[in-house]
């Protein structure tokens, strides 16, 4: 894995420059919700229960966790099972999700350094302080969790492209409901209590919301407040089911693909 994880660094520092791109999408997203904040939170409201400052740290830390946590394993796995390249994988001693993991790894690194630590600088520049979140230790293990839950979800998303051969559609509204769902553009404080059960029921909110949560020192889940220890337990209990049911799906997906003469 660790050879992959160096490849694919290698690869992405090469033919990957468009990353670059994220130093001016990534400001220009935050200033947009900044000036939403400010306009919402005006006159001493306080939309979802937090402060303008902490929606303007909620915007802020999501865009550089994105970054951190980012993964197109549902893009690839697609290209591959269209094109007949994941015969080779099968060929491999090691298997593909393994393989798509140490990928992720080395691109994710090499955006650390090219995409969150500058739009970093940026951003607390226009804040006027290091934008720095809170938490500690419990917030680094929920961002590491968050992590491989990013993967398993956008994994699980990939097989999909076992049983459609023109899958597209189906992976963009996947992202546009984990975005959503997930609190990357608000938090999940703002959706209504009745809802919010069902939202946590799957693992979309685990993988940003709860760390953003520790980070901004508001574990809210369910209308409880939470320790941050507490929520990342949990948070590591939805990583261990939803692994269980990407395993299960992905021997459904290998036969599906075997049985059709893949």
């Amino acid at each position: 894995m660790l050879s992959v994880a160096s490849v694919t660094w290698k690869e992405w520092m090469a033919f990957r420059s468009h990353m670059m791109v994220s130093v001016f999408t990534g400001p220009l997203r935050f200033l947009t919700m900044v000036w939403i904040w400010r306009a919402t939170g005006s006159g001493g409201t306080s939309p979802g229960g937090m402060s303008t400052d902490d929606l303007v740290a909620y915007s802020g830390l999501a865009i550089l966790v994105g970054y951190a946590i980012f993964d197109s394993a549902d893009w690839n796995l697609q290209m591959l099972v269209r094109t007949g390249k994941y015969v080779n994988h099968l060929l491999q001693p090691m298997h593909h999700a393994w393989y798509a993991l140490a990928q992720k790894f080395g691109h994710r690194v090499l955006a650390v350094l090219v995409e969150a630590l500058p739009v970093w600088v940026l951003v607390s520049l226009f804040v006027g302080r290091p934008l720095l979140p809170g938490g500690g230790v419990w917030f680094a293990v929920s961002v590491v969790l968050g992590f491989f839950l990013m993967f398993v979800v956008n994994y699980a998303s990939g097989l999909v492209g076992f049983w459609l051969s023109r899958a597209e559609g189906v992976r963009r509204c996947t992202l546009l409901v984990r975005d959503t769902f997930g609190g990357a553009w608000i938090p999940l404080s703002f959706f209504p209590v009745a809802v919010q059960p069902f939202l946590f029921a799957t693992p979309y909110p685990w993988i940003l919301y709860v760390p953003l949560s520790i980070a901004t020192g508001r574990v809210q889940i369910l209308g409880r407040t939470m320790e941050p220890s507490q929520a990342v337990g949990l948070q590591a209990l939805m990583l261990t089911v939803s692994v269980a049911m990407l395993a299960g799906m992905d021997i459904l997906a290998r036969r599906r693909f075997l049985a059709a003469g893949g």
